[in-house]
C-alpha cells in the first residue's frame, strides 16, 4: 500500500521497482520501460462520505475487475460494474450514486456537473506500463534505451492528481494508516 505519491514514485524508482522489472521480464520476455503513473483512485457521490457507514447502501461504479467489485461490497457499498460510457447518464439519472477514478478522469469528464462530493480516499494506486520485447530492445543503443526512460518518467511525473476548481464541494482526505 503506498501512502502518498512520492512513496509510488519511491517504490518504482527504487530497488523494489528493479525487482518487479526484473520479474516481470523473466517471467514474459517483455521490458518494463517505465511507468506512467495515472493517479491514486478517489470517490466522487452526491452525498458526503466521512467513514464506512456513509458507504451503506450506496451504487458505486467500479470497472469490471472482481476484485474492485468485492472490495467495495466488502467496505458496505453495493459495487455496479459498469461502461465507462455509461457513467455520466446513470450518476446525473441516479442510477448510481458515485464512482472511483483518479481525479483527473472525473474532472475530465465533468462529472463535477452530477456530483457534489469528492472523498480523497486514495484507495488504490495505479500505472499504465510501458514495455516492449525485451529481445529486440537490447540491441538498441544504450543512450536511446537510457533517455527513452527518462522521457516517460518526467511525463509521468507531470500528470494531474488535484481536484478540479470548479467542484462544488469541499475535498476530504481520508487515510488509512498500515
Amino acid at each position: 500500500m503506498y501512502e502518498s505519491d512520492e512513496q509510488f514514485f519511491e517504490v518504482w524508482d527504487g530497488e523494489l521497482g528493479e525487482e518487479i522489472k526484473g520479474a516481470i521480464t523473466e517471467e514474459t520476455g517483455f521490458e518494463l520501460l517505465g511507468n506512467m503513473f495515472r493517479g491514486s483512485r478517489n470517490l466522487t457521490t452526491n452525498s458526503e462520505v466521512t467513514s464506512l457507514e456513509d458507504l451503506e447502501g450506496l451504487t458505486i461504479r467500479t470497472p469490471s475487475t472482481q476484485t474492485m467489485v468485492e472490495t467495495w461490497q466488502t467496505l458496505g457499498a453495493r459495487a455496479e460494474a459498469m461502461p465507462w460510457d455509461e457513467v455520466y447518464s446513470a450518476l446525473e439519472q441516479g442510477v448510481i450514486d458515485g464512482q472511483e477514478n483518479p481525479l483527473d478522469v472525473a474532472a475530465f469528464n465533468a462529472l463535477y456537473e452530477v456530483q457534489s462530493h469528492v472523498t480523497l480516499t486514495e484507495h488504490m494506486y495505479a500505472n499504465y506500463p510501458s514495455s516492449r520485447g525485451a529481445t529486440p530492445w537490447p540491441s538498441s543503443p544504450r543512450r536511446t534505451r537510457r533517455s527513452s526512460a527518462r522521457r516517460r518518467t518526467r511525463s509521468a511525473r507531470r500528470t494531474p492528481s488535484a481536484p478540479s476548481p470548479t467542484w462544488r464541494s469541499t475535498a476530504r482526505r481520508s487515510r488509512r494508516r498500515a
